[in-house]
């Protein structure tokens, strides 16, 4: 699944880039909304050994609503 912020810069989506590790949540910044950088991961505490996953974020980009066990 992906999410995309309410301001349209920021995407948000899931990948299992093996099967060591859980579900993981990765991040790009788009400055027009069209053209994405690179993605990243988001890194601990957010990524843990579950399947994490963003389901929202608030309508000022300061928090997002996580999916699964933290």
């Amino acid at each position: 699944m992906s999410y995309i912020s309410p301001d349209g810069h920021w995407l948000y989506y899931v990948y299992k880039p093996n099967t060591e590790v859980g579900q993981e949540i990765y991040y790009a910044y788009s400055a027009d909304g069209v053209n994405w950088g690179e993605s990243k991961n988001i890194g601990y505490p957010l990524n843990n050994s579950k399947a994490n996953e963003v389901i929202a974020c608030s309508p000022d980009n300061q928090t997002l609503i996580l999916r699964d066990a933290y």
